[in-house]
């Protein structure tokens, strides 16, 4: 895991659940969280996460911030699987993005997509 990536990172990833992080799974989520790129993607996204927080209230932010970051991972797992080119990363990763009512920069996708489509 990269150094810098932000604690709440982390803290959910610490130690991942073999049973569920194997394979493509495990692959995937290691290039996600050693990759430098990802650092402010990972930043951003928490930040429009914890911004989004105000329409789940009856959630606690760090429980919901969780489960936001593991639903992302395994879209970006799901995309990588598809074999997508960028353009269609981009456009399924926006897609869900507003269906969360998260929103990020189109330039995030991209960043992802070039961490993950180096290996």
């Amino acid at each position: 895991m990269h150094p810098n990536i932000p604690s709440i990172i982390k803290d959910i990833f610490n130690e991942p659940d073999p049973i569920i992080w194997n394979g493509i799974w495990l692959e995937t989520l290691e290039l996600l969280l050693n990759d430098e790129k990802m650092i402010p993607v990972w930043n951003l996204y928490i930040e429009a996460i914890k911004k989004n927080h105000q329409n789940y209230k009856s959630m606690p932010l760090v429980q919901y911030i969780k489960w936001e970051i593991k639903a992302f991972v395994a879209l970006v797992i799901k995309l990588k699987k598809t074999k997508s080119n960028r353009d269609e990363f981009s456009k399924k990763m926006q897609e869900y993005f507003k269906i969360k009512k998260i929103f990020v920069e189109h330039d995030i996708s991209r960043i992802i997509f070039s961490v993950f489509s180096k290996k």
